[in-house]
């Protein structure tokens, strides 16, 4: 449901000692320890979680990356004879010499 995130980022966000980051499953949170960068930490253990792991998290992302790649090539494989197509009637078809 969207106000489960919705309801835990406000409570996060007015919590006591609020943390910087607020995240929801696993991609998330790796996501936001990979951008880390100088954000404040919360405690000791996202320090050492945000240094020791993030060669590793970079490395999964790389996985990730290329799946987003693989998905798009294959859109494009799909779908551009017919946008080639479309373009070269609209423009009158092609030009002969």
């Amino acid at each position: 449901r969207p106000e489960d995130p919705a309801k835990a980022m406000v409570a996060s966000a007015f919590a006591k000692n609020p943390k910087f980051q607020v995240y929801f499953t696993f991609e998330g949170w790796m996501l936001s320890n990979l951008t880390a960068g100088m954000s404040p930490v919360s405690n000791i253990g996202d320090a050492v979680t945000q240094v020791a792991l993030a060669g590793l998290f970079r490395f999964i992302s790389l996985f990730y990356l290329n799946d987003f790649w693989r998905i798009i090539r294959s859109h494009d494989d799909n779908n551009g004879k017919d946008t080639n197509e479309k373009s070269e009637q609209t423009k009158g078809g092609p030009k002969a010499d």
